[in-house]
């Protein structure tokens, strides 16, 4: 349908133009370039079946407490599909099983670090002394130093949160009298309480299921590279590694593609980008 609509704008010449969809463009630039992928061995597309199968694979053996061997007799394990999901989001964003595994660590750090501070902040009504506690908070959570990885082009839980905070304290000192409901906002966008009642950041709870996907993920990957298989997010990060790793390749496409026309360009993912 491409190729039909550029042929009626340029003519015969469309059809010297390379169009293809990027699953296709990735696959061929891996077949026409193999010594830069999988050192040289042959790799096939991973179909949904497969990726199915080497997730329940991993499923199965889980240790009994893991918060994905919820099992359903009739409908198998139930966080099968949110895992391969949020597996493909960790790829589209250009993140790898060790990159993510430094996120969580540096999330987990913060976390552990501002949980004690929390704990009773909100106990009583919010109010306008609500407003110097949650200041003296954003003091010590800017004073809590997490170490991020080297080039992550991310921002922490640590920064999201203090932004956060910091612009809820703005408004609210924002009037001639002091506005509550930033803070309670702010309070219930990003806290709740534990089973203890005591107040937790929202992201503590699910960082025991982010410490699973991250070891799930590792697994994943091990298991496509040792069978022969690559899945389409896959493909995308092996060419942006490789272009960013073999300048000889880059080089060589640069030259060959002068121009690139990315239709629907809005649905744009970062690995894609």
């Amino acid at each position: 349908n491409m190729r039909k609509q550029l042929a009626g704008l340029i003519g015969p010449e469309a059809y010297r133009v390379n169009i293809s969809t990027l699953r296709s463009f990735g696959t061929d630039l891996i077949n026409q370039y193999p010594e830069y992928f999988h050192d040289g061995a042959f790799y096939n597309p991973a179909d949904e079946l497969t990726r199915i199968a080497i997730v329940e694979e991993i499923f199965s053996e889980l240790k009994h407490n893991s918060p994905f061997k919820s099992y359903h007799p009739e409908q198998g394990y139930t966080y099968l599909h949110d895992v391969i999901t949020k597996i493909g989001e960790l790829k589209k964003g250009g993140l790898s099983p060790d990159e993510f595994k430094i996120i969580i660590e540096e999330n987990k750090f913060f976390l552990d670090q501002v949980s004690p501070l929390l704990v009773h902040i909100f106990d009583d009504r919010i109010s306008g002394k609500t407003l110097a506690v949650l200041k003296k908070l954003l003091e010590e959570m800017q004073k809590i130093n997490v170490v991020k990885q080297e080039n992550g082009a991310y921002r922490t839980l640590q920064q999201i949160v203090i932004q956060s905070l910091a612009e809820a304290i703005e408004q609210a000192e924002g009037g001639e009298k002091i506005n509550t409901k930033p803070l309670t906002e702010w309070k219930n966008l990003y806290t709740k309480k534990n089973v203890l009642k005591e107040t937790i950041l929202k992201d503590a709870v699910a960082l025991e299921k982010h410490l699973a996907l991250a070891e799930v993920y590792q697994k994943y990957q091990n298991l496509l590279k040792r069978r022969g298989y690559f899945d389409f997010e896959d493909m995308l990060m092996q060419t942006v590694t490789a272009m960013e790793k073999y300048p000889d390749l880059r080089f060589n496409l640069q030259e060959k593609y002068l121009y690139v026309f990315v239709d629907e360009f809005h649905d744009t993912s970062g690995s894609q980008m």
